[in-house]
C-alpha cells in the first residue's frame, strides 16, 4: 500500500494529539502518582484511634491500579487469614476527588467502598464512607462508616551494589 506524505503527516499529527491528551489527562497523572508503597500515619473511625505501633506494620502497595490486602478476621470463633486483590478507581476531576476500591479477587469479591482522596506528592489522605461517598475529610464519633486515613509514601530501598570488592570470601 502506498500512502501519500500528506496522509502520513495527518496520521502522525492525530497520534501526537491523542498521546498528548493521554499523558496530560489528570486521571492518568493521579493513577501513576498513586502507585508505590504507602504507610498509614493516622487512622480514625468513630471513637477508635488506631495505635501508631499498629500503623507502623501496615503497608498499602499500589501497582498497576491494584493492591493486595491481607487481613485476619474472626470467623466461627477462629482467626482466619484472608487475602483480597483490590482495584483502585480514581475520579480526579470530581470535587473532592473520588476513589473507589473494588475487590476483584478473594473472599470479598465484588465488595466496594467509596471515598474521597487528596494526593500531594508523598502524602495521601483518604476518607472512606463504605457504600456512601463522604463529602468532607472527617470522621464522626457516632458514624462508624466514615474512616479517615493519612498515608506517607515509603521510598524504595536502594539495591545493594555487588562488585568484586564486596563479595564474601569463600
Amino acid at each position: 500500500m502506498k500512502y501519500s506524505l500528506r496522509t502520513l503527516m495527518i496520521f502522525m499529527a492525530i497520534v501526537a494529539l491523542v498521546l498528548g491528551w493521554i499523558v496530560n489527562h489528570p486521571w492518568i497523572e493521579d493513577r501513576v502518582a498513586i502507585e508505590g508503597t504507602w504507610q498509614p500515619t493516622m487512622a480514625r473511625r468513630g471513637l477508635q484511634n488506631i495505635a501508631d505501633h499498629s500503623l507502623e506494620q501496615e503497608r498499602w502497595t499500589v501497582k498497576d491500579g491494584k493492591y493486595t490486602m491481607r487481613a485476619t478476621r474472626t470467623r466461627n470463633r477462629k482467626l482466619v487469614n484472608l487475602t483480597n486483590v483490590i482495584e483502585v478507581r480514581l475520579a480526579p476531576k470530581k470535587s473532592p476527588k473520588q476513589i473507589d476500591s473494588v475487590v476483584v479477587e478473594g473472599p470479598d469479591l465484588g465488595k466496594m467502598e467509596k471515598g474521597i482522596y487528596e494526593l500531594n506528592g508523598d502524602h495521601l489522605i483518604i476518607c472512606w464512607g463504605g457504600a456512601t461517598r463522604p463529602q468532607k475529610f472527617e470522621w464522626k464519633e457516632d458514624d462508624l462508616s466514615l474512616y479517615l486515613v493519612t498515608f506517607k509514601r515509603l521510598k524504595p530501598l536502594p539495591s545493594p551494589v555487588i562488585s568484586a570488592g564486596n563479595l564474601p570470601k569463600p
